[in-house]
């Protein structure tokens, strides 16, 4: 039986199942159709961090349009069709002899091939997907490393509940004074003094000293000589998304270089938004048991974003989610300079009581 033949290529938009023999419909070429070759390529879906990859399902709704959980694809199905000529009773005469589909397991397997993985919400604190350095990119968001180590002394206002405290830093030789109305804490590059005493204190001063400096300057000082980052990826924590960063530092830095902090950022804005830590300085053995510090106001002070407001909160690491509010702090008066302070500001004053050596 003599036949001719016909390659026609065809792109079949999967999204509302359209089949094969869908495509086969409008050509003036009948007979039987089989794949020669089967192609495919995604037409722009996308899957949619001083002290581990997570969640993101990021769907492009213009490509998938009304059914976001379908995105499309495009399968090139090249198709040779086949003309049956058919001769009865010196008549020539052209029939459709049917529609065979030879590759039928071939299309079938293509068919399931373009099908979406079932979508599962992930859990809390899955991580999914990772991403370059947060750190980084936050950093660039809050007025960049450079604008920061351009400025030399910093001073603010901390008021945590009807008390309120003067800060004062050199952001170059990190030495401190802390003034409030019953003590002041000071590092004078050497040692942590504080006066009257400890008794006026209550607690620890070397502890103290710079401790609201640090959280205060995240996620900036994350970035010291001495510290060392793991980029965790796109998190999910209480049902939103972020990107994460573990620090960790050097034996050498601090007094308490066994700690950690997580600092989580938007991933749209790439702001900081909430930072985990562990505080090892009493116990001086590693720990996994975190607190939850979230950053919930910012202010913008001479080319930086810096907070307004922290508000800290119990932490259910199994669960990945926030628990109890325990306290806040909030901050005033923030001025940048770029001049360093004068060293004497931060010398022990004389009936001063020494707390320990240089952190």
């Amino acid at each position: 039986m003599p036949e001719d033949s016909a390659i026609r290529s065809v792109v079949i938009q999967e999204e509302s199942g359209i089949r094969i023999r869908d495509a086969c419909k409008g050509t003036t070429v009948h007979g039987c159709c089989r794949i020669l070759h089967t192609g495919a390529a995604y037409t722009g879906v996308s899957f949619g961090v001083w002290r581990s990859p997570v969640a993101r399902f990021v769907r492009d709704e213009e490509v998938v349009g009304s059914n976001p959980a379908t995105p499309t694809r495009a399968v090139k199905v090249t198709l040779l069709y086949t003309r049956h000529v058919q001769r009865q009773s010196n008549t020539t005469m052209t029939s459709l002899d049917g529609v065979r589909i030879v590759a039928l397991a071939v299309f079938c397997w293509s068919i399931a091939a373009c099908q979406p993985a079932q979508e599962i919400a992930p859990d809390e604190g899955t991580i999914v997907e990772d991403v370059e350095d947060a750190l980084d990119r936050g950093i660039a968001a809050h007025g960049g490393i450079e604008k920061w180590q351009s400025y030399g002394m910093l001073v603010y206002d901390m008021h945590r509940g009807e008390e309120t405290e003067r800060h004062m830093i050199d952001l170059h030789k990190r030495m401190t004074l802390q003034i409030a109305e019953d003590f002041e804490i000071g590092y004078d590059g050497t040692e942590v003094w504080i006066t009257p005493n400890k008794e006026a204190f209550g607690g620890s001063p070397s502890f103290y000293n710079g401790l609201y400096f640090y959280f205060f300057s995240i996620p900036f000082v994350l970035a010291d000589p001495g510290t060392n980052r793991e980029v965790l990826g796109r998190v999910i924590v209480d049902s939103t998304e972020y990107d994460a960063v573990k620090v960790s530092f050097d034996a050498e830095i601090g007094g308490s270089p066994d700690d950690y902090y997580i600092a989580h950022f938007d991933p749209e804005t790439h702001r900081l938004q909430f930072v985990l830590y562990t505080a090892t300085y009493f116990s001086g053995e590693p720990s996994e048991a975190y607190n939850a510090l979230h950053y919930e106001e910012w202010q913008d002070v001479g080319g930086l974003t810096l907070p307004g407001r922290l508000q800290w909160y119990e932490w259910d690491d199994e669960r990945k989610q926030f628990g109890d509010a325990r306290g806040g702090v909030s901050f005033s008066n923030v001025t940048l300079e770029a001049a360093s302070p004068d060293s004497t500001l931060f010398v022990r004053p004389e009936g001063a009581e020494v707390d320990s050596p240089a952190p």
